[in-house]
């Protein structure tokens, strides 16, 4: 029975490694480990890097393996993630299960001259060796290989990669729920913040702003196939705000946190370190009690807490206060206790600001800086910058973004 437990919560640890990988290098060390380098080697060589291996990148390189990996393979092949993502997972059940991984055949190590045969079989045992697309885009990859010329080969195959992932969606399976279909890309804290959630029915979201808390939250209903409603609380907010009011013919007047608490749904309590104290007892008292108090509804001054309603709540700090965050409140240790196991550190999606910029390269500039500098810069920022871009230069972006640094923050940053 331990020997199960421990090999389920192995499978468990190795799926949940695959679908969080955000950069080629781990997908890569992971193929190494499952022992499907090869194949995994195959892949790339067949998504445009002919020179990859896996004994690694010729000298000619003048670069170590994984200089190379970092500096290349992360802005060139992200396209390909989902693919290497369905590669590796496939790979795993298969070695799980005993059996010889599937897909892309082992080729050899050194790369063959790039006839045009050559490329021709490579774009079919792709198409072969590849079932993530729907039958409609195997057809466009048959007709552009055949079609078009060779020098649009690399930008028909990401157009194709684009539109396999608006065609097919992301299947969300959730122990006691029906599987939901989920639309577009998943914020990197998807999978463990819907599943904390599903076990508790209330999560807290913990990360510095515009790090796609909000975002996270919409995702979250859509996997759970329930409707999604949101209040930022601020020091001025009412009760009336949660639980409704009353207007001068007596008439009652709801609010989306009462409709989502009484009929289901997902809602979320954005900046809610920024609450007023009774505003945070009343939530608490809605979560803990399963009724909640709506004085002002004389028809039914009561709402009880529909089975499939779950809370969550967003702050930017942990409820102990903070001087970089103006405002934020100490939270009450009993509303801090109902989120005990609950409570996920978000952090910046990379990953995710690439894919809504189009790899721009602002994106990567603005990423490097970030790091280097202590200075907030969110993926809100990154994707208004990907917006300027139309109109402005990377260097009037730049400055129009720092206006208000110090000399010292500037050189830092190398700007």
């Amino acid at each position: 029975m331990l020997q199960k437990e421990t090999q389920k919560s192995t499978t468990i640890m190795t799926i949940e490694r695959i679908e969080s990988a955000t950069t080629f290098r781990e997908f890569n060390e992971i193929a190494r480990e499952l022992k499907c380098n090869k194949r995994f080697a195959a892949i790339v060589r067949e998504n445009g890097e002919p020179e990859f291996t896996t004994k690694g990148i010729p000298a000619k390189y003048g670069v170590t393996y994984y200089t190379w990996i970092d500096n290349n393979a992360n802005a060139c092949l992200r396209e390909y993630f989902p693919r290497y993502r369905h590669f590796l997972i496939n790979a795993f059940n298969a070695l799980n299960e005993g059996q010889e991984p599937q897909g892309i055949p082992v080729q050899e190590e050194t790369p063959k001259p790039q006839a045009p045969i050559m490329q021709k079989e490579t774009r079919e045992d792709s198409v072969k060796g590849n079932m993530t697309f729907e039958l409609p885009i195997m057809g466009m990859i048959k007709e552009a290989a055949t079609q078009l010329v060779p020098e649009l080969k690399r930008d028909i195959k990401k157009q194709i990669t684009e539109a396999a992932k608006e065609l097919r969606p992301n299947v969300i399976k959730i122990a006691g729920k029906i599987d939901v279909e989920v639309k577009g890309r998943q914020h990197k804290d998807f999978h463990k913040s819907i599943t904390l959630l599903n076990i508790h029915q209330q999560l807290m979201l913990v990360g510095p702003t515009g790090s796609g808390k909000t975002y996270l939250s919409e995702q979250i209903a859509k996997g759970l196939g329930l409707s999604f409603g949101h209040l930022s609380c601020t020091a001025g907010m009412s009760e009336a705000h949660i639980t409704g009011r009353m207007v001068a013919d007596g008439s009652f007047i709801t609010t989306q946190f009462i409709e989502a608490y009484e009929n289901g749904g997902v809602f979320l309590f954005d900046e809610v370190d920024a609450a007023d104290p009774n505003v945070l007892l009343l939530i608490n008292s809605a979560i803990s009690n399963g009724v909640l108090s709506v004085p002002n509804r004389k028809s039914n001054p009561s709402a009880n807490r529909h089975k499939d309603f779950y809370l969550i709540v967003a702050a930017n700090t942990f409820g102990k206060g903070s001087f970089e965050y103006s405002g934020r409140e100490i939270l009450d240790e009993a509303f801090l206790d109902r989120f005990v196991g609950a409570t996920v550190k978000v952090d910046y999606d990379t990953a995710l600001e690439l894919d809504l910029t189009k790899d721009s390269a602002l994106t990567t500039r603005l990423q490097e800086i970030r790091s280097k500098v202590d200075r907030t810069i969110s993926t809100r920022t990154i994707i208004s910058a990907y917006k300027m871009s139309e109109a402005f230069s990377s260097k009037e972006i730049l400055e129009m973004i720092t206006l208000s640094w110090t000399k010292e923050e500037l050189q830092k940053a190398g700007i």
